[in-house]
């Protein structure tokens, strides 16, 4: 439950900033909360991590928004912070989801002018990473100890649950 009102929140805070609308941000954060994925990976798959990890993505987009323009002060601690909450629950979403946030960085920056913005989001990068490095060290230090293949293979092989366009039609 706390996994859906923490999310809408931020979803919320980011529309709001965005936006300038309370109306449009409200409407943005019930969406944000009840596209059918959110239950799927509630009910359905039971994942937690992943569900977790959508409380971070608008406020990863928010954080950064905020430190290229120049809005409030501690932003860096907060990007940094929110990014650790990313890497600790579920960190191949923040691989997805890196270049969405790069591609956001440099629309802004540019749109901006602020090229120096990117020293401070570099320095939110380096609170995230060390705040998490408890978990992402060891996490590049041991993968050659891993078996991914078990993860992405037989039944959990992305290619075992999409039809064919025979299966489809015919």
């Amino acid at each position: 439950m706390a996994g859906f009102i923490l999310s809408g929140l931020a979803m919320y805070f980011l529309l709001s900033t965005l936006f300038k609308s309370g109306k449009l941000a409200f409407i943005g954060s019930l969406i944000y909360i009840y596209v059918p994925v959110r239950a799927v990976e509630v009910y359905v798959r039971g994942s937690l991590g992943e569900f977790l990890a959508m409380i971070f993505f608008p406020l990863l987009f928010l954080f950064t928004y905020r430190i290229i323009k120049n809005i409030g002060k501690y932003n860096i601690l907060w990007f940094g912070l929110a990014l650790s909450g990313i890497f600790l629950t579920h960190n191949l979403m923040s691989i997805a989801m890196a270049p969405f946030l790069t591609a956001w960085i440099v629309y802004w920056s540019l749109m901006e002018k602020r090229r120096d913005a990117l020293k401070k989001i570099g320095l939110g990068l380096l609170i995230g990473l060390g705040s998490s490095a408890f978990y992402v060290v060891p996490l590049i230090l041991e993968k050659s100890y891993v078996h991914l293949e078990s993860m992405t293979g037989g039944y959990f092989g992305y290619q075992q649950h999409f039809v064919s366009l025979y299966q489809l039609f015919i």
